[in-house]
C-alpha cells in the first residue's frame, strides 16, 4: 500500500446503478475500480497497482462472488487483499461459504452509505496494520541474522585466535586447526547420511564442531615448554603430564563459564567444546585418556575429532618424524577401527578420502627448515 496516495478500491457488481453509488459514497476518499463481471473482476485484481480492498457482489452471470473471491484468495497476487462480499441474502450458510473462501466481511443490501464507509475504512486500515508488522518482523529478522553472524564470526576468530595460541608454543602453524576443524565438518557431513547417525547428527551439531574443533588442544598452553617442546619422544613421566592438557583445557572453559554466568544448557556450544576438548584422547577400547571411556559412552563429537586428530598428526611433518603420506595414513587409520577408533566413523572418513586430500591440501604445512650440522 502506498501510504501516500489514496487506497484504491475495486468494486465488483453487475448493476451499474450500485456501482454508481458505491462510486458516490467512496469517490472523495479512495481511488476506484470498478468492474461489472467476475472475469473483468479478475483482470482488475491483478493489475498493479493491486487493490487495497475488494468490494464484490456474489450473485453475477458466469462468475459468481464466490467463485471470484476463492480464486483471488488462492493467488499469492492477490491473496492479502482484504474482500467485502456484498449481498442481498442473509443466510449464515452463505456467509459461513464467503468466509470459507476467503472474504473479511460481508455488508448487506440495500448498502448504507455509513457502514460502507465503516467496513472499507476498517479493512484497509487492517491492511495497513498488516503490513507494518511484516515489515517491522522482516527487518527485525535481517537485523537478528546479522547480529547472529556477528557473533558467530567473533566466536569464530576467537576460537582460532586461541587455538593458534596453544599451537604456537607446541612448534605448529594455525593450519593444523583449520585442516582439524574442516575434517570434522566432513566427516559430520557424511555421518548424516549414514543410518544410525541421522537422528544423532544434525546441521546445528556440525556447525558447533566446526566452531569449537580448534580449541582441542587448548590445554597445550598450561604444558611446560620442556614437555611441550621436546623434539622426540616423551618419557613416561612426562606424557603423563602431556596428558593434563584435556583437563586443563576443560577447567579453561569452566573457568570461563563461571565467570561470564554462562548456562550450557542454553550455549550446547559450550557443550560441544568441552566434550571435544576434554575426551578427544580417550579410545574406542577404553584405553585412552583421561577418563578411559569406551565405546558409546565417549561423547560423539570427541569421537570424530580423534580420527581428523590422528590424520592430521600422521600426515603432517614434525621437528621429530616425517610426514605420512595419504594412502599409507588412510590404511593406518582404518587399522585402528574397532579398537582405537569407532567402526563406524573410520568408515565414514574414508569414504571421503578425497574430499580430505582437498582440505589437507588447501591447508598445507609450509615445509621445515633443513637442519645444518
Amino acid at each position: 500500500m502506498n501510504h501516500g496516495t489514496r487506497p484504491l478500491v475495486l468494486a465488483v457488481d453487475d448493476s451499474p446503478e450500485v456501482l454508481q453509488f458505491i462510486d458516490s459514497v467512496l469517490g472523495d476518499d479512495y481511488r476506484l475500480r470498478l468492474a461489472t463481471s467476475g472475469r473483468r473482476a479478475l483482470q482488475l485484481a491483478r493489475q498493479r497497482p493491486v487493490p487495497d480492498c475488494i468490494l464484490l457482489d456474489v450473485v453475477m452471470p458466469h462468475l459468481d462472488g464466490f467463485y471470484v473471491c476463492k480464486q483471488l484468495h488462492n493467488d499469492y497476487a492477490s491473496r492479502n487483499i482484504p474482500i467485502i462480499i456484498v449481498t442481498a441474502s442473509d443466510d449464515l450458510v452463505a456467509e459461513s461459504r464467503g468466509f470459507a473462501c476467503g472474504c473479511r466481511d460481508f455488508i448487506k443490501k440495500p448498502i448504507s452509505a455509513p457502514i460502507l464507509r465503516a467496513r472499507v475504512n476498517a479493512q484497509i486500515e487492517l491492511k495497513r496494520a498488516r503490513e507494518e508488522l511484516e515489515d517491522y518482523s522482516h527487518q527485525l529478522e535481517l537485523d537478528v541474522a546479522k547480529r547472529t553472524n556477528e557473533i558467530r564470526l567473533l566466536q569464530d576468530t576467537l576460537v582460532v585466535a586461541m587455538g593458534h595460541l596453544a599451537e604456537l608454543r607446541d612448534n605448529e602453524t594455525g593450519l593444523h586447526i583449520q585442516r582439524t576443524r574442516y575434517f570434522v565438518q566432513a566427516i559430520g557431513r557424511q555421518l548424516m547420511r549414514q543410518s544410525g547417525f541421522r537422528e544423532r547428527i544434525s546441521d546445528a551439531l556440525v556447525d558447533m564442531m566446526f566452531s569449537t574443533a580448534g580449541l582441542h588442544d587448548i590445554g597445550k598452553v598450561g604444558i611446560p615448554d620442556a614437555v611441550l617442546q621436546k623434539p622426540g619422544p616423551l618419557t613416561d613421566a612426562e606424557f603423563e603430564i602431556m596428558k593434563r592438557h584435556t583437563a586443563l583445557g576443560l577447567e579453561a572453559i569452566e573457568v570461563a563459564e563461571r565467570t561470564l554466568n554462562a548456562d550450557a544448557s542454553l550455549m550446547p556450544v559450550l557443550t560441544v567444546a568441552k566434550q571435544i576438548i576434554y575426551s578427544h584422547h580417550e579410545r574406542w577400547n577404553g584405553l585412552g585418556y583421561p577418563q578411559g571411556l569406551a565405546g558409546e559412552d565417549i561423547p560423539l563429537p570427541a569421537r570424530i575429532m580423534a580420527v581428523a586428530d590422528i590424520y592430521d598428526a600422521l600426515t603432517n611433518e614434525r621437528v621429530y618424524k616425517e610426514a605420512i603420506p595419504h594412502q599409507e595414513a588412510l590404511g593406518m587409520i582404518a587399522e585402528l577401527a574397532g579398537n582405537h577408533l569407532q567402526a563406524e566413523i573410520v568408515d565414514a572418513f574414508l569414504s571421503i578420502a578425497p574430499a580430505v586430500k582437498q582440505i589437507a591440501e588447501r591447508f598445507r604445512e609450509p615445509r621445515l627448515p633443513v637442519a645444518v650440522p
